[in-house]
C-alpha cells in the first residue's frame, strides 16, 4: 500500500525541507589568505618565492670600459680643395676642352666661350690705356709750361688730377682682365678661356657646345674641379655620442665596400643642433688615395670613446615616481630593495646610473614596474 501524505501537509513540509536544504548548502567562511608579497617601505618581500611573477627578471649592473661611437654620415668633397667654375662673361659656347674624369693643372682651359662682354672689356682697356697716355703727355707739357712760368699753378693742378683719374681708370681695367687670368693683346679678342682655378679632376661638367650661358655667380657651376685624393666625411652625431669626441679625434670608416675600411680625422664638431634631425654635424678628413670613395656615399665612422666607469642597466629598469628615478635591487631570492638614483641618458640602449648602485648589483629588469605598483598600492591604503 502506497502511503499518501495529505493534501493540507504538503505545502509546510515542502518549505521545510527547502530550509535544510540551503541550510545545508551554505558555506564557512574561507580562511583569510596570505598576501602575495609584503610591503614596509621601501622594501618588498613575497612570502613564498614560488609565487614571484615568472615575469620578474633580473640583470647585473655592469661599467663599460670598451666604448665605440657608431655614427652614420656621409662622403663630401673637400670644399677647402674644390672649385665650381662659372664664367665672368656671358656669351655662347665654342669649345669644350675636357670631360668628367679629366685630370687638369692649374690655369689649363677647360672650354672656349665667344662673349662679346670679354670683348667689350679690351675695348674698354684700350680705351683707357690711351686715354692715360693722352693725360700724362698732357701732364708732361703743364708742367713744363709751369716751370717757365706760362701757365698758372692752377693748370698744373687740373692736369695732375686728370692724370691720376685716367691712372686709376687704366688700374681698373687692367684688374678686371688679370682677374681672369687674361693679358689683353693690342687687338679685340672675344673668345675667352674659362681656366681651372686649381689642379684636379673634372668630377661634374653642365656646359655643352653651342650653349648659351650668363654671367651668374650664384648659378649653376658649369664645371667643378676637386682634388679626390682627400674627402670630407659629414657624420650625423646624436647627442649622446658627442661625449669624448673632440677635434683630432681618430676614426675608423666602412662602406658597403666589403672587407674594406679607411682611417680618418675629427676636424670639425658644429655648434648647434639640428632642428629637424635633433643630430649634430661633424666635419672629419679622409685620405683617399686610390680614389675608391666617392662624393655621396653613405658611410659608418667607428670612434673609440672614453671607458664609462658607472654601471648600465636596461632602460625598463628604470621607474619614475615624484619626478625621481629608482630601481629594484635584489636582496635576496625574494626580497626587492626600492632604491633611489641618478639616472644620465640613455646611450645604445643602456641607462648609465650615476649614482646609486654599484657595478655587480642585480636590478629588476623586466617586473619593475609591477614592484613599483605594489609599493604605490601600499601606501595609498589607510
Amino acid at each position: 500500500m502506497i502511503f499518501q501524505i495529505p493534501s493540507f501537509l504538503r505545502l509546510p513540509l515542502l518549505l521545510w525541507i527547502g530550509i535544510f536544504l540551503v541550510a545545508c548548502a551554505k558555506e564557512e567562511p574561507p580562511l583569510a589568505k596570505k598576501p602575495l608579497a609584503r610591503v614596509e617601505g621601501e622594501r618588498i618581500e613575497f612570502t613564498d618565492p614560488k609565487t614571484i611573477p615568472g615575469l620578474l627578471t633580473l640583470v647585473q649592473a655592469q661599467s663599460l670600459t670598451e666604448r665605440k661611437a657608431r655614427i652614420p654620415g656621409r662622403i663630401a668633397w673637400d670644399e677647402e680643395r674644390t672649385v665650381r667654375v662659372r664664367s665672368p662673361f656671358g656669351g655662347k659656347v665654342a669649345e669644350i676642352h675636357v670631360q668628367p674624369g679629366t685630370k687638369v693643372n692649374r690655369g689649363q682651359s677647360l672650354a672656349t666661350v665667344l662673349a662679346p662682354e670679354f670683348g667689350a672689356a679690351q675695348a674698354d682697356l684700350h680705351r683707357d690705356e690711351a686715354e692715360f697716355a693722352r693725360k700724362r703727355k698732357n701732364l708732361e707739357r703743364v708742367r713744363e709750361l709751369y716751370e717757365h712760368g706760362v701757365v698758372p699753378h692752377k693748370d698744373l693742378d687740373e692736369a695732375e688730377a686728370d692724370y691720376d683719374e685716367a691712372s686709376s681708370d687704366l688700374e681698373r681695367a687692367q684688374g678686371r682682365l688679370k682677374l681672369y687670368g687674361v693679358v689683353a693683346g693690342k687687338g679685340v679678342n672675344e673668345r675667352f678661356a674659362l681656366k681651372s682655378p686649381l689642379s684636379g679632376v673634372v668630377v661634374l661638367k653642365n656646359i655643352n657646345p653651342g650653349q648659351e650661358i650668363q654671367a651668374d655667380a650664384n648659378g649653376a657651376p658649369l664645371f667643378v674641379i676637386t682634388d679626390p685624393l682627400t674627402l670630407w666625411v659629414i657624420l650625423d652625431a646624436s647627442e649622446s655620442d658627442l661625449e669624448g669626441i673632440d677635434p683630432g679625434e681618430a676614426f675608423v670608416l666602412t662602406t658597403k665596400l666589403p672587407g674594406q675600411s679607411f682611417k680618418g680625422v675629427v676636424e670639425h664638431i658644429a655648434d648647434n643642433v639640428d632642428p629637424e634631425s635633433r643630430t649634430v654635424k661633424i666635419r672629419g678628413r679622409v685620405a683617399n688615395p686610390q680614389q675608391k670613395l666617392k662624393a655621396d656615399m653613405f658611410v659608418t665612422a667607428e670612434i673609440d670613446l672614453p671607458p664609462l666607469h658607472h654601471p648600465l642597466v636596461p632602460p625598463k629598469a628604470v621607474v619614475m615616481a615624484g619626478g625621481e628615478s629608482y630601481v629594484f635591487v635584489g636582496e635576496s631570492e625574494n626580497v626587492f630593495i626600492r632604491r633611489k638614483v641618478q639616472a644620465g641618458l640613455e646611450e645604445r640602449g643602456m641607462v648609465p646610473v650615476l649614482s646609486g648602485l654599484k657595478p655587480g648589483e642585480k636590478v629588476v629588469f623586466e617586473g619593475a614596474i609591477y614592484l613599483q605598483q605594489l609599493i604605490q598600492t601600499a601606501r595609498q591604503k589607510p
